[in-house]
């Protein structure tokens, strides 16, 4: 399993000198990847692009795997990201993944966009097909909630899954069961990367028994965390991350 640090491009992590100053700890520390949220709006100041982020990262990198997750194709121009996909990958070649997926609705009705998660499901299956169609060796991850009656949108382009889940109200860990059956929901090519993002992780999953599950990725979240914290997951390396519970 491959140990990936996850941030926000809003709060403490929306400031590009730390972000950077974090990738750099990150990959002395022996992280396997480095990845952004992309949002437009957030309830924590300030909040940057996360592609011209992860530009200056791959940069100041040379190893680790770098990407935005995820990129709500709905309210972008899929040539624009193809575009700016394929640059990101000539600056860190082989290393490059594109996380896509409908997207949070307050960054469309914010805006007066259509946020109806048929419309945006549509656009991202669109969007998506014509990125293909520039980019075909770049890595595409597609996100989504699970459980789900439906496939993950885009999943029959996709190269990997980033599912989200939610325990009620409360964003938490797909467990190792749900995991596998999300593995085995998905067509052969989109089995190749599955990340589990660990935000508000309990410990109660073994990390062997997820990997048996076909799990690839373990996503240790950033959000909402000063940068001090930061610093030190950075710094500490590769590691299964619990979140306190008062966060």
């Amino acid at each position: 399993m491959r140990f990936g640090f996850y941030t926000s491009n809003s709060g403490s992590s929306g400031d590009p000198n730390l972000v950077i100053e974090l990738a750099e700890r990150a990959e002395a520390s022996g992280w396997d990847g480095f990845f952004l949220w992309d949002h437009l709006t957030a309830s924590r100041q300030p909040v940057s692009d996360p592609w011209v982020m992860l530009g200056a990262v791959a940069v100041r990198t040379e190893r680790m795997t770098i990407g935005p997750l995820i990129v709500p194709l709905a309210r972008r121009r899929p040539q624009k990201v193809a575009l700016e996909a394929a640059t990101l990958e000539r600056l860190a070649p082989h290393r490059t993944v594109l996380g896509v997926g409908l997207g949070a609705p307050d960054d469309f009705t914010r805006f007066g966009e259509d946020a109806d998660w048929r419309v945006r499901a549509r656009k991202v299956e669109e969007s998506l097909a014509t990125i293909r169609e520039s980019l075909a060796d770049l890595p595409v991850w597609v996100s989504g909630e699970w459980p789900r009656r439906q496939p993950f949108h885009g999943v029959d382009a996709a190269d990997g899954v980033f599912p989200i889940h939610r325990d009620g109200e409360r964003f938490k860990p797909l467990t190792p069961d749900e995991a596998a059956a999300a593995v085995a929901s998905l067509p052969e090519r989109a089995r190749r990367d599955f990340a589990i993002w660990s935000f508000n992780d309990d410990g109660s999953g073994e990390l062997a028994d997820y990997e048996a599950a076909g799990v690839t990725w373990w996503m240790v979240e950033g959000f909402l965390l000063p940068p001090d914290e930061l610093r030190r997951i950075a710094d500490a390396g590769p590691y299964r991350y619990v979140r306190p519970e008062t966060l």
